[in-house]
């Protein structure tokens, strides 16, 4: 992505954009249809920003780039975020606050090193918790909006907001539960509004997540004698006496 930018006294025009910038964001085949019915008011948005948007159903693919009466420079990239959001089933009308200076986002990935299908939904579902509580309580928490789709967590939000979450989703993969450290959170929001803990260490005061593989009772049992070769050998030591 490149822009030049030119200065024209003249006509009493700051930026002037001589080179189109280009991006493109590919969205999977199940987004086709909500992309469809919200196409109007993206049409809309991007009108109202001055920027162009082709959309491509045969290879699965939304081309964003400026156009020559696009004044704010940083907005193209805003607009590839929020068409990321969408791909990423975002609802159009909260994607659309991406657009805000103060509003960011991130997609993160839960990873799936080191494990099996079965333990990757386990810490799904860890996440999203029962009836989605757990989301609720990390979006109260963190003051972010949250939804997790496929094996990515899309979040918006402040700076301070993301990296809290981004911690969660990360932590929640090192089999630590994301409960334990929503409670790790509301206590150090707890201490920072007390000022006699300001220029205290907080570690004593915060919960502590053991991280040990514990044994599995296969493992346990295989390390174990056998208690019918005690029994049998005992009843051969009796009959040599």
């Amino acid at each position: 992505m490149y822009c030049i930018l030119k200065k024209n006294l003249d006509k009493n025009i700051s930026n002037v954009f001589v080179f189109q910038s280009k991006f493109v964001v590919l969205f999977p085949k199940y987004q086709e249809n909500c992309i469809k019915e919200s196409w109007k008011t993206i049409k809309k948005i991007f009108f109202f920003y001055k920027l162009k948007l082709k959309l491509n159903l045969k290879f699965g693919f939304i081309e964003i780039s400026n156009s020559l009466n696009t004044k704010d420079p940083f907005v193209i990239i805003k607009a590839r975020d929020f068409v990321k959001l969408i791909a990423r089933s975002v609802p159009v009308r909260q994607a659309a606050k991406i657009f805000d200076d103060q509003i960011f986002c991130d997609i993160i990935k839960i990873s799936r090193s080191n494990c099996n299908k079965f333990n990757f939904l386990k810490k799904r579902k860890n996440l999203i918790g029962k009836k989605g509580i757990v989301v609720k309580i990390i979006e109260v928490i963190t003051q972010c909006y949250l939804i997790i789709q496929g094996n990515t967590v899309s979040c918006m939000g402040q700076h301070l907001g993301i990296k809290y979450v981004r911690n969660i989703v990360e932590n929640s993969t090192f089999k630590i539960h994301p409960i334990l450290y929503i409670k790790m959170l509301i206590m150090k929001q707890k201490l920072y509004n007390i000022l006699k803990f300001n220029n205290q260490n907080w570690e004593k005061y915060l919960p502590f997540f053991n991280t040990k593989k514990l044994p599995s009772t296969s493992k346990i049992l295989k390390n174990q004698p056998n208690t019918i070769n005690l029994f049998l050998q005992k009843k051969k030591d009796m009959k040599t006496k």
